[in-house]
């Protein structure tokens, strides 16, 4: 078949969603399908159209200035025409959406009125909030409530010129990309907790076509990778225990409270290990995530156990991975599905997670893993003190994550089934304009 693969973003770039992207596009050209993929990313800086080829597939990253929260119906009006002409120029039967701000929520109807096949991915919120998790400066959203979403936004993004209504702006972006939804073919979420979440807050989408195919990652390989590379590098000193967080630093990632958590334990002990929290990420552009960076660095300059390393790119994690004895995602949002954990697993580190979303099936996957309540953060200290003389030693038979070639197949027989789909509706819509002439 001939497949395209939409993200928001280069899928060579370290993030779930581009994980998840290039996993499945490299896999889906190992079975011999024609594979191509477009990037459409939001830049201060914008580039050249450029196309980059990969063993087996290759992907266009187109760049633009600009992008707004509060939704931007003519510049979507102009992505859905590139898209489709993207689509067309390359015969492709299916289209693959993984992030509405990648093409925009037009682009969906436009792809099937062109006579393709639409799949499109929940990998968070982004199509119904601009956040793109259901979290706001006010905490965690359990609905939609328009009037905390206007604040939510004008205050994340103070520097953005907000229209003249922005609740009416962000009522119609948010309609927009609802009917998109609805209209596609099919819709997937990467875990069973990732759709009943959706269908609880979004009952628009409830009769949608929806299957769950969870992500997947390159387990095996991860796991020799780290193994080979624990035998080189230096572990952690005796008597210490390194516990990683990896990703983007954002306050609903739960950062804060973990580093905190680890503070006040590093400050209550007398005996026995320590525990180190090292960071790897960097901030994103909204006003309370540069604020919690400022906090995050004035812990570390006072207190050894917090330490920053910064950004990095795909090819670095297994190096990361094999310096830690412990993984952290205490999200406080609902997480869709929860990459970090599973390449911890893959790691065979000890894995700490709150309870959210598609990380409440992680002591299910290992029985070892412990699990915070998101709610209660000031009970973190207490949790990591018990869990802390165990992961002094390394965990026993970690099972390996589910690996991405059998995410790669279960969407291969999706796209198999939403492409009988759309030629039959080609079908019948054509039949019935000839009788009608």
């Amino acid at each position: 078949m001939r497949l395209g693969q939409v993200i928001h973003a280069d899928p060579l770039g370290r993030g779930g969603i581009q994980t998840h992207v290039r996993l499945l596009c490299e896999d889906l050209a190992a079975r011999g399908h024609e594979v191509h993929a477009l990037a459409h990313q939001v830049t201060a800086r914008p580039q050249p159209p450029r196309v980059v080829a990969q063993d087996g597939w290759s992907y266009e990253l187109r760049t633009r200035a600009g992008g707004t929260p509060f939704g931007e119906p003519a510049i979507e009006q102009h992505l859905a025409h590139e898209v489709v002409q993207w689509a067309r120029s390359r015969r492709l039967q299916v289209v693959h959406v993984h992030h509405l701000s990648g093409c925009g929520a037009l682009a969906v109807s436009a792809l099937q009125a062109a006579g393709l096949a639409v799949v499109v991915s929940v990998h968070d919120f982004e199509h119904v909030c601009p956040r793109g998790q259901m979290w706001s400066d006010e905490g965690r959203c359990v609905d939609l409530e328009l009037a905390r979403c206007t604040r939510c936004t004008l205050s994340t993004w103070p520097a953005v010129p907000a229209p003249a209504d922005p609740q009416q702006a962000l009522d119609m972006r948010r309609k927009r990309a609802l009917r998109a939804l609805a209209g596609a073919h099919a819709l997937v979420a990467p875990s069973a907790a990732g759709l009943d979440l959706y269908r609880q807050r979004m009952p628009e989408l409830c009769q949608a076509n929806w299957t769950v195919v969870e992500n997947g990652i390159r387990a095996a390989r991860l796991r020799q990778q780290v193994r080979a590379l624990r035998s080189s590098l230096a572990g952690s000193p005796a008597g210490t225990v390194r516990m990683g967080l990896v990703g983007a630093v954002q306050p609903s990632k739960g950062v804060l409270p973990l580093a905190q958590a680890v503070v006040a334990l590093a400050c209550a002990r007398t005996s026995g290990p320590s525990l180190e929290l090292w960071i790897h990420g960097t901030p994103t552009a909204a006003a309370d995530t540069r604020a919690l960076w400022q906090q995050l660095l004035q812990l570390a300059a006072q207190h050894p156990c917090v330490r920053l390393h910064g950004g990095f790119d795909a090819q670095a994690l297994p190096r990361i991975l094999a310096q830690l004895d412990v993984l952290a995602a205490p999200a406080l949002w609902d997480e869709i599905h929860g990459l970090s954990v599973r390449e911890g697993l893959a790691a065979e580190l000890w894995t700490v997670a709150t309870e959210r979303g598609g990380l409440a099936a992680l002591p299910h996957e290992h029985a070892g893993a412990l699990q915070l309540p998101a709610d209660e953060p000031a009970s973190w200290a207490s949790a990591l003190a018990q869990a802390l003389p165990r992961w002094v030693m390394p965990p026993r038979a970690v099972p390996l994550p589910r690996e991405a070639a059998q995410c790669a197949r279960e969407m291969e027989a999706l796209y198999v089934t939403v492409w009988a789909a759309a030629r039959r509706h080609t079908s019948s819509t054509a039949a019935a304009a000839t009788f009608q002439s």
